[in-house]
């Protein structure tokens, strides 16, 4: 049996174009998992490891340390070697965290909540992310 298919749905398969999504980061991000270090003032390091993803628009971090909760940075951007986003840390506490590189291949710098915390003075916590070691970069 043979199956004809009419001239408009095969002009339409033809004319659809092939759609794949596909992570696009900017040319000097590696996507993958990350590996660094927070820390707060007064406290011990923490190793954590950062999710890095990416879609045609926008830039996810996932940031997980062992023994806590996994976080979704908000509002990720890269611009001039400048990593920004929000870490919402919950309990109606929000970090700003503004990471650097300066001429490595990493990132590190602090994340500040404006609020004073216990102390009286605004919570500050210093972090640092290294890209997958096959960067290349």
């Amino acid at each position: 049996m043979q199956v004809r298919m009419s001239s408009w749905l095969t002009a339409a398969l033809l004319a659809a174009p092939l759609v794949r999504v596909s992570a696009q980061a900017p040319p000097d991000l590696k996507l993958g998992v990350w590996r660094g270090w927070i820390m707060q003032e007064g406290q011990d390091s923490v190793r954590a490891q950062f999710d890095v993803e990416a879609d045609k628009k926008h830039l996810y971090v996932t940031m997980r340390t062992r023994g806590s909760a996994d976080y979704g940075m908000a509002g990720v951007k890269l611009k001039n070697d400048v990593l920004t986003f929000e870490w919402y840390v919950g309990a109606g506490g929000d970090l700003y965290c503004r990471l650097s590189r300066h001429g490595g291949v990493g990132f590190d710098g602090d994340c500040i909540d404006r609020r004073p915390g216990p102390t009286g003075q605004p919570v500050k916590v210093w972090m640092n992310m290294m890209p997958p070691r096959d960067s290349g970069r």
